[in-house]
């Protein structure tokens, strides 16, 4: 009887052991889990998140290089023409005198004046400025400079009874060919103290006695047109036009103007076209 109860007693002790044994197994494995769980979540509490590059901006591309200017093209070296006046002389004569008309059409020579203040100062006065009934050649400063490069310059001077200053320009004109190229008698030639210019003769004829330039435009195209249908077409007196020279727009024109000897209310005009040029 002892015996058995012994033995169960020792059966218990067993279980309550293994019972035991089992929980401090069961406990010692939890916490080493929790343990390690924890350490996990420490881990990943401090370990740093990694940083992230930022992806580089790409670089702007460069901007293409402006194209290099072409070098301007150097200026003409301007040479004055040789030419055969002593305008330093004519000068110290009267400041006033800027030109020099060769009249090939009549073998005469004369000096062309202006003056600022009185665009007729010379039509009663000499190169001295004197008073003298023939005058002299000159251009009328509101209209015209002095360097023959407008696109119409006119000259003055009086139709003179003894073939003086235009005296002789309606008289030849009657004989005179105008076609003929080769004759000097269709020429006549303007010089300044650098430039000689020469003209050709593209009509003589009688026109009103208004103000060319005041009236007609010649930088304009239609003005320069309507001056020569008016003249072309003009009913009153004699005309010489020239078949083979055409005045075009933007042709340098020089208007020789003179009394008609027939009737003073109108005007005899020498009309030239610029074909030659030298010097500046």
């Amino acid at each position: 009887m002892k015996s058995s109860r012994k033995k169960r007693m020792w059966t218990v002790l067993l279980a309550v052991c293994i019972v035991v044994f089992a929980a401090c197994v069961g406990t010692l494995l939890w916490l080493d889990h929790n343990e390690k769980m924890a350490a996990q979540t420490i881990s990943q509490a401090i370990e740093p998140e990694p940083v992230r590059t930022p992806e580089p901006t790409p670089a702007p591309a460069p901007e293409p290089e402006p194209a290099a200017e072409p070098e301007p093209e150097p200026e003409p070296e301007l040479i004055p023409a040789d030419v055969p006046i002593d305008f330093a002389y004519l000068k110290e004569v009267n400041p006033d005198i800027y030109g020099w008309l060769d009249l090939s059409c009549t073998g005469q020579e004369y000096p062309v004046l202006s003056n600022d203040l009185d665009a007729d100062h010379y039509i009663h006065r000499d190169v001295n400025g004197k008073y003298a009934s023939a005058g002299s050649l000159y251009s009328q400063s509101i209209f015209n400079q002095l360097e023959f490069n407008d696109p119409c310059t006119v000259i003055y001077g009086h139709n003179m009874a003894n073939g003086s200053m235009f005296g002789k320009l309606q008289k030849t004109a009657a004989g005179r060919d105008l076609d003929d190229a080769e004759s000097e008698g269709n020429y006549f030639t303007l010089y300044t103290p650098t430039k000689i210019e020469r003209y050709r003769i593209y009509a003589q004829g009688v026109f009103s006695d208004q103000n060319i330039l005041y009236y007609y435009d010649f930088a304009d195209e239609a003005g320069f047109a309507a001056f020569f249908e008016d003249f072309t077409g003009y009913s009153k007196g004699v005309r010489y036009i020239s078949t083979e020279v055409t005045p075009a727009f933007g042709d340098e024109l020089v208007i020789l103007s003179t009394c008609y000897s027939r009737d003073n209310a109108y005007r005899f005009l020498t009309i030239g076209v610029l074909v030659e040029k030298e010097g500046y």
